[in-house]
């Protein structure tokens, strides 16, 4: 039994790793790596292993709190040393976590992009024994690529790569021009880039036409748990209501909202409290809940990135899920303003290329598994029967 056997056993009670985990570990204690592995494919082991096989400590960065302390609890379960930074946190308890760091007690560290580039960070990394550099939800480095643009994702490359360690980056879903990207930006060298399976087999895509605001639709094909994903706040606020009064449990989520409400709605989601979370894409990096079974757009998304990284929130335990747009027209005026409202020219007329791939996807009727596939560089021959195009209806 070779060591990341034992640690995967003995540790994380897994018998069996799939080939490509075990690839992107072997290749990510050597060198830097970029892997593309879908949601629910078990990316987080394949850093988390390397980790406890290195000497000093791995510094991963996370761009949300909810994803780094679930990630942080599950590791903490399983007996691994790790911890995480956050402004939201008590004075004593970040001086608690830069103790045990100092006394080589840490083995995964998570913290925010904007955390890790501040100069305060940097200096204090330069004084401890740092193995190796992950980014999580790397296509955040690519403006609409399917994940909120931070800025600070743009300094992660520079800062990493003067450790001069291995950097692993993490994302569901990514074009070969948004691999590019990444490597580009993240300062990648000597990279190896590992991609995993794309088709979801198990989600049925449909394209409806939406009819009024949608709300009678939403009730008629949700089956819960389940996502609705409005473009606004607004409209977030406002479909809550509407699927409340239509007898569904429902909650918001937005950035707009108190961080203590946030988490509660999200918590009340985790535990099945209620029937449907209704967000912007405030909400969904990481999300860590496999029995989603519809997820449902009411806007037409910037992208088919986005689209992709939002609809691969459903049906992580492998059973059938919905994943359907309610399309209307009309609403290409609003996201196509939202899109053109990027400063950067380069950076717009890439958003607009990725904005026209989405409207294709909406607009004609051929098989949406197909268009994906083809989208992200793979081929489907033949009818896939799991969508509205091969198949019948939107899904069961």
């Amino acid at each position: 039994m070779t060591e990341i056997d034992k640690i995967a056993k003995t540790v994380f009670g897994i018998e069996h790793l799939r080939p490509l985990q075990e690839q992107v570990i072997e290749l990510g204690l050597k060198r830097d790596v970029l892997a593309v592995l879908h949601t629910g494919y078990g990316k987080s082991l394949t850093f988390q292993i390397p980790a406890l096989m290195r000497s000093g400590m791995t510094v991963v960065v996370s761009p949300l709190i909810s994803l780094m302390t679930d990630q942080v609890f599950q590791s903490r379960r399983k007996g691994v040393a790790a911890e995480y930074l956050s402004s939201t946190m008590p004075v004593d308890e970040i001086k608690r976590v830069l103790d045990l760091v100092a006394a080589n007690a840490i083995k995964l560290l998570y913290v925010a992009p904007e955390r890790f580039v501040s100069d305060r960070f940097v200096k204090m990394m330069r004084e401890w024994k740092i193995s190796a550099v992950v980014v999580d939800e790397a296509h955040c480095v690519v403006h609409d690529s399917g994940g909120e643009y931070r800025p600070d994702y743009l300094r992660i490359g520079d800062i990493a790569r003067s450790f001069y360690i291995p950097i692993s980056a993490y994302t569901a879903t990514a074009t070969a021009d948004t691999q590019n990207e990444i490597i580009k930006r993240l300062h990648l060298q000597n990279v190896k880039v590992v991609v995993g399976p794309r088709d979801r087999k198990n989600l049925f895509y449909s394209v409806i036409a939406r009819e009024r605001d949608g709300t009678q639709q939403m009730v008629d094909y949700i089956d819960t748990p389940a996502i609705v994903y409005r473009s606004t706040r607004s409209e977030t606020e406002r479909t809550a209501t509407s699927l409340q009064m239509a007898g569904l449990k429902a909650v918001p989520y937005h950035a707009g909202m108190a961080s203590d409400l946030r988490t509660q709605n999200q918590t009340m989601f985790f535990n099945n409290d209620i029937d449907v979370i209704v967000a912007t894409t405030a909400f969904g990096l990481g999300i860590d809940k496999p029995d989603i079974r519809t997820v449902i757009h009411a806007d037409l998304p910037k992208s088919l990135d986005a689209y992709a990284q939002e609809c691969g929130r459903a049906g992580r335990d492998g059973k059938p899920a919905k994943c359907i747009l309610l399309y209307s027209p009309g609403s290409i005026p609003v996201t196509r303003r939202m899109v053109t409202g990027v400063e950067d020219t380069g950076r717009r007329e890439r958003a607009m290329e990725m904005f026209k791939h989405m409207i294709q996807y909406a607009a004609r009727k051929s098989c949406r598994r197909r268009m994906l596939l083809k989208y992200f560089g793979d081929e489907h021959e033949g009818s896939c029967e799991m969508c509205d195009v091969c198949g019948n209806g939107i899904g069961t």
